[in-house]
């Protein structure tokens, strides 16, 4: 998703703050300038005195939105003419997270794309604060990373494992690679990869995806939390003929910050593959608001089918090798905007 590409010199601007309710700044909220319709044309991060500069590529009227986990969304629409230059204030206030309720309807909880008035609206709209945040820096390269990552092989008939980490290297954009959005849900997760089968895992740009939504739906899942964690479920809505993932959404139980997505893969029928198949994504909200990835990993695995003649025949699935890849983020700094001081 390319939203928020750089707009040509000379046209029109948007200066403005985001202040609280005490009329403090307002650091590391994300504001986007979104055409009428829903579509985001530009973005930017709040600086330290809760400011920020928008170009937008055309004249006409926009919605000025800002969003930072913790505290309630803030806009305001404004028309811009040709060349114009537009100051403007937005206020906001912090947002006390309360834990939804769970309200099964019918016989199943799941639903797509979850509208206001569904429990799983509160996680997923903060859920998506933390994301977008993560996809603008990813995309906009305002993020270098040193990124540590890993391989290792288990043999699960000896249980011999062997494993090989690199040495840390700097990274500007994303601290992992995976496939576009469209990719993922067209083709799925894991397929074949020349002589060998790669494994994909989500990154913030996929779970945000229209692509992302249109195939999962989303509830929130009481098996899935813990002491401190509540957890957002989200699972193939229909049997499709790719590989795909189910898993939760981690969120803090005191401030309803994302922690993590956790994920399986499933197999073209909808069952979850022999285990432990899947992954998982960690989240960091740095100190200025921004978010970042700073954790994550994959595993995969090999499987061998034989036929068991004391099960009547039967084929049998088993594990024969596991192997997982990943790392972790050990250093973060923010790359100055282009023309910053």
């Amino acid at each position: 998703m390319a939203l928020f590409a750089a707009g040509p010199l000379g046209a029109q601007t948007v200066h403005g703050v985001l202040v609280d309710e005490d009329a403090r700044p307002v650091p590391g909220a994300l504001v986007v300038l979104i055409y009428p319709g829903g579509a985001a044309d530009r973005g930017a991060m709040t600086d330290a005195r809760g400011s920020f500069t928008l170009v937008a590529a055309l004249p006409g009227r926009y919605t000025v939105r800002a969003e930072r986990t913790g505290y309630q969304t803030a806009e305001v629409v404004i028309d811009l003419a040709a060349g114009e230059t537009e100051e403007v204030r937005l206020a906001t206030a912090l947002q006390v997270f309360v834990l939804p309720t769970v309200d099964v309807v019918g016989e199943s909880p799941c639903t797509v794309r979850p509208g206001r008035g569904m429990a799983a609206y509160a996680l997923w709209d903060e859920a998506r604060k933390a994301l977008r945040s993560a996809a603008f820096l990813q995309d906009a390269e305002r993020v270098q990373y040193t990124v540590r990552t890993y391989r290792s092989h288990i043999v699960m008939a000896t249980g011999r494992m062997r494993r090989q980490s690199d040495d840390p290297r700097r990274v500007t954009g994303r601290p992992f690679q995976t496939l576009a959005p469209a990719e993922l849900a067209s083709r799925g997760y894991v397929r074949p990869d020349g002589d060998s089968v790669g494994f994909y895992g989500p990154d913030a740009q996929a779970l945000l995806s229209d692509e992302f939504l249109d195939t999962h739906c989303l509830y929130v899942d009481p098996d899935a939390a813990d002491r401190h964690t509540v957890g957002l479920a989200f699972e193939p809505v229909r049997r499709r003929g790719v590989v795909d993932i189910r898993g939760v959404l981690r969120f803090s139980r005191r401030t309803g910050e994302l922690r993590a997505v956790e994920y399986e893969y499933t197999e073209p029928g909808g069952s979850a593959r022999p285990m432990p198949a899947g992954g998982s994504v960690e989240f960091l909200r740095l100190a200025g608001g921004g978010w970042v990835i700073t954790r994550w990993h994959i595993r995969a695995t090999n499987i061998a089918r034989r036929t068991d003649w004391a099960q009547r025949g039967q084929q049998v699935q088993t594990v024969t090798d596991v192997h997982e890849s990943g790392g972790e983020v050990t250093e973060v700094a923010l790359v100055p905007e282009p023309g910053a001081p």
